[in-house]
Formats: C-alpha cells, structure tokens, sequence
C-alpha cells in the first residue's frame, strides 16, 4: 500500500514482500506538480505499450502550471488539460452576457460583479471551489474563498462585511435563516458559526474534518463531508460532533473532489472515494445499506484517466437514485436497499448529475460535456459539448426551465432545458470552480480569482 507523505515524497508499506535493491516498483503519483514541472512532456503508457505524449506547455514556468492543474481537479481529462496549458493566463475578458440567436430569449443580465483578491494580473489564478449562498429574503451573497476570506455581499453589489478564516474555503455555506446564522466549513477543520446580518462570531469550532462539499441543515445538525471520506454530524449549536461515518483511505489515485450530501427522507445518501455508495440514518449514522461501486467496473476499466470515486452527489428521482462512477458510467439504484437497478457504461468521467421535474436526467461528463437523458432508457434527448476546460457544475432553474453551465476555464452558460438552445451567456475571463446559485431571480457566482458576479434572470 502506498501512503501519501507531501509533494514528492510516500510510503510503500507491504509487510509481506522483501525489496531488493534494483527491484521495479510501478507507482502512481498522487501529488506531481513539482515534478511535472521538470519534463518537457508525459509519456502515457496503457497496458504496457506508449498510447500517447503529452506536452507540458507550461515547462519551467511554476506558478501556471498550478492554474493548468486547477482545472484537471474538477474531473477533465489530465490530457486535455494539459495540452490546452499555457505559458500565460488568458486576458481578463469584461464580464458580459453573450449574444443569443433570439435577443427575446435572452435570460441574464449582469448587475454587479465584485472583485474580492483585487486584481489577478500574474500566471497564477486561484482556483475557487466553494460556490456562493444566497438569503434572497435577506438580500445577501455569501461566498468563502480559496484565501480564506468570508465575505457578504449585498443586493447593490456592496460588500456589508469580510471575515478572514485563516484557512481556504473549498465548501458552499449554509444559511439558517431562522436562526439569523451563517455557517462555513473550512478545508482545515473549521466549523464557523457568523450572525448573517454582521458576522460576528457565534462560535468555531475545530472538528478535524476537511470540508470540501456543500453543508446541509437539517434539523438540529449541520452534515459535511470531508475528502477524507468523513461524513459528520454536528451540533448547530455548539459545533461538536453528533456522529461519524469513515470509509477507508482509498488505496488508488482518486479525481480531486468529493460528491456532496443528498438528505432524503431522514437519511443521508453519501457516495465515495473508493466507490462505495452508502444510506446512513441522519439521526445517528446508522448505515442502512452500502453499495460497492467497483463490481460493475470491467478489468481494465481503471488506470490513466480512469479513477473509480463516485464524485457526483446523488439525486433522487421517485424510488430510484442515480450516481456517476466516474469509471463505471452512470448508477440507478433502489433508494430502500440500494440495490443495483441500471447502468450506463458508456457515461464514464461524469462530474455532474442533476434530476429535472419531469423525471429525465441532465449529465456533465469530463468525456462527453453536457446532456439530457431519459432516465429509464438513458437515450440522449439533446447534448452540449464543453467549450473551455473542465465541466464544473450544473444548476437548474425551474422559474425559467433553463440550466445553468459553468467550465474551469469557460463561461457561465444558460440552456434552454427543453432542447439546449442557448439563452445566454456571461464571460469572466477566468473561468468557474463550482455551480451557480440561485434565489429571488439572482444568480449569483465565484469566477476563479474571486470574483463575485450577481445576474438577474428575466
């Protein structure tokens, strides 16, 4: 078994095995950017024969080389990303809602964008994963960044307060309107409990677990979940630990990210690094039922490009729930057991899954881009493909019957959801890290480097 110690550095523990000096021992890198950096190009190798090389585009030149990385994270192909890397950032490109083939049909329009990291004017451009909260009674955004802000936005584009955490934030917060609270997890373990209005402190309250995912509120407790494969409950009051559920570290290479949370009737539908897919009961953890992703993985299914993690969080579509193994394809199962009902092998890289009104289905593929699905049949009803980077979320409103499309490196994009015509578009320049939201008629959006966008649909 390999242990992940830092950049370049890992233990091979395998007690029953005696290594001799000269021995061949084939690893795969679970943290390379330092070392990625001193070639000039991979050398892709599948099942003992070269398939491919890949230029490193941004060779010696460090700091880009992160932002090219950044964009694989949100499920790409490493390839893709790769050869699409380049020695400097694209120009900033003013926020703008794009022209559509019947101005009539145009969805958004810009009202504010703000800038929370000043100006990105170097190689490197954070790359943000949390995506925006919003209070629409209250007129609010808030939005934790990768530099550890925690910043609320007004109606007006004005900010009303900015909290410095002191760690990044990786996980959209949470608002309990209620209680007048906002909550935001950090990637380093804290739980922090603001006043919405003002964002004096509550509490925080340090829980050792990563949050890299949407927080969901329910009831008494808040539930996050960590890379780590950590599904916790805690107190909304205090922060302390209701109850844990851990998987095993998986013992692959895994794609960087997590699937969320899906909280249906009393219980948590969590899906994981190592493939398992698990019914926990939301009072206590309870498991009500696992399923092993991996069996339906055929040999071979797994190496370049082809982790087994399900990173996409389930949706529920009547007495069914569907997951994207990202090697596997596409997963129907009962809701009650969990049981295996349908598959789809041919949706591999999927990143998104979002379950629409009517019963289909609408998938974003690091393979295949965008589409709507029977959920029965799986028949493809129209299809979309990705334009700039990686797809990095999907959202979809049903005031207007449209999605919302956001790329690592693209624009936000609104669809038509009856058959894709495009509705509109904004451009930032720099590309999204996580979903959209929406409330009230808002959009609201991080663009990577920080960047607050707030659109009215109409």
């Amino acid at each position: 078994m390999f242990v992940f110690m830092g950049d370049e550095h890992g233990a091979l523990i395998a007690p029953d095995h005696t290594f001799r000096i000269g021995d061949h021992i084939s690893l795969a890198v679970p943290h390379c950017d330092p070392t990625v950096n001193l070639y000039e190009a991979y050398h892709v190798v599948r099942d003992g024969a070269l398939i491919a090389i890949w230029p490193v585009s941004a060779r010696g030149q460090s700091a880009c080389l992160l932002l090219v990385l950044a964009g694989g994270c949100a499920g790409t192909s490493l390839g893709d990303e790769l050869r699409a890397g380049r020695a400097e950032p694209e120009p900033m490109i003013p926020s703008t809602v794009g022209p559509v083939n019947d101005p009539s049909r145009s969805l958004m329009r810009l009202r504010h964008r703000v800038a929370l990291a000043g100006v990105t004017d170097g190689a490197y451009i954070p790359f943000e994963r949390a995506a925006v909260a919003l209070d629409a009674d209250a007129g609010r955004v808030y939005v934790g960044t990768s530099a550890g802000q925690f910043v609320a936005v007004d109606a007006h584009g004005q900010v009303a307060y900015r909290r410095r955490l002191g760690q990044p934030v990786d996980a959209q917060p949470v608002v309990d309107a209620d209680a007048g609270r906002v909550y935001v997890g950090t990637s380093g373990g804290a739980l922090h409990a603001l006043a919405a209005r003002t964002g004096d402190t509550v509490f925080t309250a340090e829980t050792g677990f990563s949050f890299v995912e949407a927080l969901v509120l329910d009831g008494d407790a808040v539930y996050g979940v960590s890379d780590s494969d950590v599904v916790c409950a805690l107190s909304k009051e205090d922060g302390s630990v209701l109850w844990s559920y851990r998987r095993p570290p998986a013992e692959t290479i895994t794609v960087t990210g997590h699937a969320g949370i899906l909280a249906s009737e009393g219980r948590l539908i969590v899906a994981f690094n190592d493939g398992m897919i698990a019914g926990l009961d939301a009072r206590d953890g309870t498991v009500y039922w696992e399923f092993d992703s991996t069996t339906v993985l055929t040999p071979g299914a797994t190496g370049v490009g082809r982790m087994r993690d399900v990173d996409t969080t389930p949706v529920r579509v009547g007495d069914r729930l569907f997951v994207g193994s990202f090697a596997g394809g596409l997963l129907a199962l009962d809701a009650d057991n969990g049981s295996l009902l349908a598959r789809s092998e041919s949706w591999t890289g999927l990143v998104r899954v979002v379950a629409l009104p009517d019963g289909d289905l609408f998938l974003a593929s690091a393979d295949r881009g965008f589409a709507r699905v029977d959920a029965e049949s799986f028949e493809v009803r129209w299809s979309k493909p990705s334009e700039r980077g990686a797809p990095s979320g999907v959202l979809y409103l049903p005031e207007h019957d449209a999605l919302v499309l956001t790329e690592s490196r693209g624009s936000l994009r609104a669809l038509d959801a009856r058959d894709g015509a495009e509705l509109g578009r904004v451009e930032s320049g720099q590309g999204f890290g996580a979903s959209a939201s929406y409330a009230g008629g808002v959009l609201g959006a991080l663009t990577n480097g920080a960047n607050v966008l707030l659109i009215e649909t109409r």
